[in-house]
């Protein structure tokens, strides 16, 4: 909010004023504003051992908000020229010269410590988020029975064990503990397929899943990890249910056996919207200090 009053006031400044430099600093401002609270959201989590790739929107964003903010500081030094035009009478043109120049290389520096600023924030916000949703899966992993996964059989007889409605409702618990979440459910590898074993989701729902039932769109990482017995978070990933940011945590047996996979999906539309909030606060701090700056060199 503060980046964005800071505009609305330079664009109602400029047109007062009937300044075209001045509201093209406005302008810029804005689409700068907007182009780095929403732009690369697509590539902030491909998994731990994923390559990064931009896609053609991001990388128009991405671009768009580079023009911008090299927008911004052109029409910046073109109103301070012009502001130096008009105090040159009053002042030593040497002076003021030396006073552009120290406002152009400040205002420089500044841009450029915030821009890496911004992304530092937005990478670690992201890293935060990664973290939050692994231990998340990690705990409720270790809260499920061992012994009441082993009774499960991956079939319709499991609607009449128990253990499977018990398991059912203590996934749909850890579901409403973590808000965020939408689906929480155990998958077992078999006989070379991933299967649902257990689905937190209501029975009326048109996205429960039943037990037996193949999750054909799995990764690589999902078959990987009941090998290795190691959690991980990957994303964001498409199934006929949705885009998604997974966690994915390991039930395993005294032994040390992987029996089961405990997945907790966030909808991965929430993901960069969380992550734009971090990034907000940086810009916001970013443009108060450019502003500063510049009204008091």
């Amino acid at each position: 909010m503060g980046g964005t009053w800071a505009a609305f006031i330079i664009i109602r400044e400029s047109m007062q004023r009937g300044n075209r430099s001045l509201l093209l600093v406005g302008l810029s401002l804005a689409i700068y504003i907007f182009t780095s609270m929403f732009g690369g959201s697509e590539h902030y989590l491909h998994g731990r051992d994923s390559s990064v790739k931009l896609s053609v929107e991001t990388f128009l964003i991405l671009g768009l908000k580079n023009l911008a903010a090299i927008m911004m500081l052109l029409a910046t030094w073109k109103y301070c020229r012009l502001i130096y035009e008009r105090e040159k009478i009053k002042q030593d043109k040497s002076h003021c010269k030396r006073n552009f120049v120290k406002s152009l290389i400040l205002g420089s520096i500044i841009l450029l410590a915030g821009w890496y600023l911004t992304e530092k924030t937005g990478q670690m916000a992201n890293n935060e988020l990664s973290n939050n949703l692994l231990t998340q899966s990690i705990t409720a992993a270790t809260s499920i029975n061992q012994e009441q996964v082993l009774t499960l059989t991956g079939t319709g007889a499991d609607f009449n064990n128990p253990y499977f409605e018990q398991l059912r409702n203590q996934l749909a618990a850890i579901r409403s503990a973590n808000t965020q979440s939408r689906f929480v459910y155990l998958l077992q590898l078999r006989r070379g397929e991933i299967i649902f074993l257990a689905d937190g989701e209501p029975l009326y729902s048109n996205d429960y899943s039943p037990p037996g039932q193949v999750y054909e769109e799995t990764s690589d990482a999902v078959i990987a990890s009941f090998i290795s017995g190691q959690p991980f978070i990957e994303g964001p990933i498409q199934d006929r249910w949705g885009t998604w940011i997974s966690g994915h945590a390991p039930i395993k047996t005294s032994e040390g056996k992987v029996i089961a996979l405990l997945g907790i999906d966030i909808d991965a539309k929430n993901w960069p919207a969380k992550i734009a909030v971090y990034r907000l606060v940086a810009i916001t701090t970013t443009l108060l200090v450019f502003l500063a700056a510049m009204f008091l060199s």
